[in-house]
């Protein structure tokens, strides 16, 4: 989790704060914070479109390069299932991935 950690700081600096809390401690409650901001962000007015774009090179990375099985299922289960949740995600969601990775959510919400 301490690499996961990292770069998810790394690759989202604008989260820091909630991605070092002491309630985060495991990809499951990781990617719960992570949604929630995601959330917050393309609910806001104007949409902070760099959360949206740095959440997403953070989901690349863990899905691409990392390729943990803990990370993968946490981020289905606390990200990808609740993608078409609100409308303003469902909205902005074309601006922010390619159709393959809208095919990779897809087992996730079934």
């Amino acid at each position: 989790m301490r690499l996961c950690r990292k770069k998810a700081v790394e690759l989202i600096p604008s989260l820091r704060k909630r991605i070092t809390s002491k309630y985060v401690n495991g990809p499951m409650s990781l990617w719960i914070e992570l949604h929630l901001a995601y959330n917050n962000a393309a609910s806001e007015s104007p949409v902070e479109a760099h959360v949206l774009h740095e959440v997403w090179d953070y989901i690349r990375w863990c899905t691409d390069e990392y390729r943990n099985d803990d990370m993968e299922q946490a981020i289905c289960l606390a990200f990808f299932e609740h993608l078409l949740d609100t409308r303003a995600i469902s909205e902005d969601l074309p601006l922010r991935i390619t159709v393959k990775e809208a095919e990779r959510c897809v087992p996730c919400a079934t």
